[in-house]
Formats: C-alpha cells, sequence, structure tokens
C-alpha cells in the first residue's frame, strides 16, 4: 500500500498485535478489514474517528446516543482528504467510500447529499455534506492503528486526542453534532456564509 495512511494503520496493527506480549493473533483480523479497504476509505475512516475521539468525552452507551454524536463535515473537505480522478464526481466517490465502510461494520452511515436531498428527509443542511455515526467495530479498528490493542471500544475515551498526529489530516469543518440537526452548525462561520 502506497498510501501514507494505511501504511500507518498497518503499523499500528502490528504494533497492536504484540503489545501485551501474548500470542494473539487477533491482529491478522484486522489486518485483514485494512486490506480489504481502498485507500479513500481508510482516510475517510481515521477522519471520522479522530474528529470523534477529538471530540466526544466519553463512551455514548445507546444508539440515540451515538446518534447524537454523529459526525458531520462538508463534501468537500471530505473529497479534499480522498484522491478524486479527475471527471469523477466528488459526491459519488465520497459515497461509494462511506457506503463501504457501512457495509464493513466501520461506521453507520446517515447521508451523503446535497442540501436539497437532506431536506427532504427533514434535514437542513446549508452546503453539500456528509455525517456518520461511529460503530463499536469502527472505534476498535481506529484504537488498533494507534498499536491500542483492545476489544473494549470505551477505552477511546482513556486517551487525549487534542494534539495532531502524523497520521494524515482530518477535516477542518468536521464537527460532532445530532445526526439530524444538519450541517454547519448554527452559529458557526460556514453558517453565516463565511
Amino acid at each position: 500500500m502506497s498510501d501514507e495512511v494505511g501504511q500507518e494503520y498497518f503499523a499500528g496493527l502490528l504494533l497492536s498485535s504484540g503489545s501485551d506480549g501474548a500470542d494473539a493473533d487477533d491482529g491478522v483480523y484486522y489486518a485483514g478489514i485494512v486490506a480489504g479497504l481502498t485507500s479513500n476509505q481508510i482516510r475517510l475512516h481515521h477522519a471520522i474517528y479522530r474528529c470523534f475521539a477529538s471530540n466526544v468525552a466519553e463512551y455514548p452507551e445507546s444508539n440515540e446516543a451515538k446518534g447524537k454524536n454523529a459526525v458531520w463535515m462538508s463534501l468537500d473537505d471530505a473529497a479534499g482528504l480522498i484522491n478524486i480522478i479527475e471527471g469523477d464526481d466528488p459526491l459519488e466517490v465520497v459515497s461509494e467510500s462511506l457506503e463501504a465502510l457501512n457495509q464493513r461494520g466501520l461506521v453507520d452511515l446517515g447521508g451523503v447529499s446535497t442540501p436539497k436531498l437532506f431536506a427532504d428527509i427533514g434535514i437542513v443542511t446549508a452546503i453539500p455534506s456528509c455525517v456518520t455515526i461511529a460503530t463499536d467495530m469502527g472505534i476498535r479498528l481506529f484504537l488498533r492503528a494507534y498499536g491500542i490493542r483492545t476489544s473494549d471500544a470505551k477505552r477511546m475515551f482513556e486517551f487525549d486526542w487534542s494534539q495532531p498526529d502524523s497520521l494524515g489530516e482530518i477535516a477542518t469543518s468536521a464537527f460532532v453534532g445530532p445526526y439530524d440537526k444538519g450541517f454547519p452548525p448554527s452559529g458557526s462561520s460556514a453558517s453565516k456564509g463565511d
């Protein structure tokens, strides 16, 4: 894999596999997941969970709590994190990548769309955007990418994620909020047309 974020994910998996001295082979399972992801999917996974980890203080126990802690980002930011071949529609490429993460249980997909299509389901957005909800499997893979071997997704909240890292960019517009409230959050500079 030539993508630096993907390489870092594999390095973290190797580190986490031997982190407690046990002959654990559960890292093989996670390596299989990463091997089946494209660099676009890995980059979006990282951006989503880095935003989630940096902005959520405690593990959301229920599905309702997870929905209140959805990760929103502008379509432009999501597209800027990944490789889009000239002539491809950014909405389609981001959507396809997020759908693949959803099929693998790494995110619950709330949607990727334009303001009009979100409005059709009662969500107000000012710009094309995407929303995802964290899953325990997605959290565990994220932790493994950082060399943390655990089956407990709650462990994410034992660490300080506020510092920049070497695993790649995160979307500057990304924020955590209720999946049904729209993008951008009211009161932000983006919602005022800046």
